[in-house]
């Protein structure tokens, strides 16, 4: 067979460096998408993201009975916090704020346990946010206004602040750290921050943590304080360091415009005679948004600031120069669209060597108007697995946004090493737990996830010199697991709206069970299909062009994907044209031309229980 003289061939064999939207399509390197959703590129080829399930929360009485008080109060109310906890037998937990009230969720058992009835202690019930933070075996639980809360494993309690008794324990305050065996606080003003007592130090117990009596130091100060001109104090994290006694290096105070480092030595009374300052300014380029999404990530600290995600260290190391921008721009399709008011309440996780970063927040209320706290539609994969590797290491890649869920919080229990997402049910306005997995290939088991992906508008060989008509596509994929549906769209030139073109359906047996138990199933092999040939694109005219919908310089396609399948390789075919001068379509008779048609919706998937 002789190859067609004007034929002319685009696409990708491999996806290596993720997504990238900070570029138009035409721009986009062949080894990168434009865009995807619910998708992952760690193998080097698109696939769906890993899946994710319900855990089914228990709200058992003494009895075995459900608490129906106890339920209703989790699943009804105002999302504020929670926290991961293990206790001193190595049980695992989460440590929830809702409306006030303190729960706690046995991640065994996935019990739930209302600390605020069992203790009597539980907050306002209309506060928007919490803070809390592990120090030794205690999780303090600030909300800004009222006395700590001190969460030991067994009890909960007031912390007893005093000023005038050497009793005096955990301040009145917002965001915290521990740090080099003492606690931080941020005082309500959001300025100013204190340092509690180091542990051992006073009763040479663990609880000395907890005490804050040594109030005075450099030269009789009270009480650090950040400039004016620095913003509010929003996040602290401790950066870590090797060959310490800690583990554990300076201080970072986060605040909205840059960073401070606190460099205490652990005796309080060499404070006040250090010939170099406690306190100097470590990050000038860009602030915080918030505690949950500033997280601690390879020895390095990252965080979400108001112009996008940024590395600490790599932040300090650009500074002064043209490069100390945000590390982000490649998402920028969802960052740009960001609530910025709602990003204090956004948070992040480092779970199977990816960065998990909430996006596009807003605050949701049920349709009598209770408000059940801010939920956020996507959540940004960055994926460190190219950095990992023997013989070759390159950059980090996104790999676009993960959507299905209304997320509250994404918390990472570090001692499991498992992650979980605090989500809003749309259908019920309830609060629900779930769980990220590494590798399941649909959610809640057996739910098929919708996942989609925009190519780069591909030039071809001319580099979009020469007018062509696009023909045909194959496509390439493997790794089918039950049914697949495929939808193909396209677009010339990049259109503001995508074309339809083709659907079509593959099946692939992969269990000889549906039913729910199956006590005995088979499990299949996965399947492949070498090459699938799609029919001709359309050639009807577009009126506001002038021309047909295939013909263009430079093309590029969207593939709306659901099911569990991996694209191995995707090739447009096309057949180079004369050029018109004028459109090949009918002139129109009107004096102007509309453009109709509704934008791709990222968030359309919503995952089924």
């Amino acid at each position: 067979m002789i190859a067609d003289p004007l034929g002319t061939y685009a696409g990708f064999n491999v996806i290596t460096r993720g997504v990238n939207t900070a570029l138009n399509p035409e721009a986009v390197a062949t080894d990168q998408l434009s865009w995807m959703v619910n998708g992952t590129t760690r193998n080097g080829y698109p696939q769906c993201r890993p899946g994710w399930s319900e855990s089914p929360l228990r709200f058992l009485d003494e009895n075995g009975e459900t608490d129906a008080t106890v339920k209703a109060a989790f699943e009804n109310g105002r999302w504020q916090e929670s926290s991961a906890y293990t206790d001193f037998r190595g049980a695992n937990f989460i440590v929830a704020s809702i409306s006030g009230r303190i729960f706690r969720i046995d991640l065994g058992t996935l019990q739930v346990i209302d600390l605020s009835t069992t203790s009597g202690e539980s907050n306002p019930d209309n506060q928007d946010q919490v803070w809390m933070v592990r120090a030794e075996e205690f999780l303090i639980i600030q909300d800004g206004s009222s006395i700590p809360l001190i969460f030991n494993g067994v009890s909960l309690r007031r912390s007893r602040p005093s000023s005038t008794t050497t009793e005096s324990e955990v301040p009145i305050g917002s965001v915290m750290a521990y740090n080099k065996g003492r606690l931080w606080v941020t005082l309500p003003d959001r300025k100013s921050f204190v340092a509690g007592d180091l542990a051992y130090s006073l009763t040479q117990s663990t609880a000395d943590i907890l005490s804050f009596t040594e109030n005075t130091f450099l030269n009789g100060g009270g009480a650090f304080v950040v400039g004016e001109d620095a913003g509010d104090i929003v996040a602290m994290r401790s950066i870590a360091i090797q060959d310490t006694t800690t583990g554990q290096g300076p201080l970072q105070v986060f605040t909205t415009q840059g960073v401070i480092s606190i460099d205490a030595p652990f005796d309080r009374d060499q404070w006040q005679n250090l010939q170099s300052p406690i306190q100097t300014i470590s990050n000038l380029s860009a602030g915080a948004v918030s505690q949950n999404s500033t997280i601690n990530v390879n020895g390095d600290i990252w965080f979400r600031a108001e112009d996008g995600i940024r590395s600490f260290s790599i932040a300090r190391r650009d500074h002064g120069t043209w490069v100390n921008t945000p590390l982000s721009t490649e998402v920028s399709r969802t960052l740009d669209n960001d609530n910025q008011p709602a990003l204090r309440f956004g948070s992040a996780a480092l779970f199977d060597n990816r960065l998990l970063q909430l996006a596009s927040p807003y605050q949701y209320a049920d349709s009598a108007g209770n408000v059940h706290g801010y939920v956020h539609q996507g959540i940004l994969a960055l994926d460190f697995h190219p950095v990992s590797g023997m013989f070759s290491r390159s950059q980090p890649s996104w790999e676009g946004v993960w959507t299905g869920l209304l997320v509250l919080q994404i918390v990472h229990q570090p001692d499991s090493n498992r992650c979980y997402l605090f989500t809003i049910n749309p259908a019920d306005d309830t609060i629900e737990m779930w769980e990220l997995s590494r590798d399941d290939k649909f959610d809640s088991q057996d739910n098929p996830i919708q996942w989609v992906i925009e190519t780069p508008s591909y030039r071809f060989r001319d580099d979009g010199w020469s007018y062509k008509r696009l023909r045909t596509a194959s496509v390439w994929y493997d790794r089918l697991t039950g049914q697949i549906d495929f939808t193909s769209k396209f677009r010339a030139d990049a259109e503001p709206i995508w074309q339809a073109h083709h659907s079509w359906q593959e099946k692939a047996t992969y269990k000889d069970c549906n039913l729910v138990p199956c006590d005995t199933p088979l499990n299949y092999r996965e399947q492949y299909r070498s090459r699938v040939r799609l029919p001709e694109f359309s050639i009807d005219c577009d009126e506001a062009t002038g021309k047909p919908y295939s013909d263009g310089y430079s093309f590029a396609m969207r593939l709306e994907i659901t099911g569990f399948a991996q694209i191995k390789r995707l090739r447009l075919e096309g057949m180079e044209k004369p050029e018109d001068f004028v459109g090949a379509c009918p002139s129109a008779t009107v004096d102007s031309v509309s453009v109709t048609g509704c934008p791709e919706n990222d968030y359309s998937y919503i995952t089924a229980p």
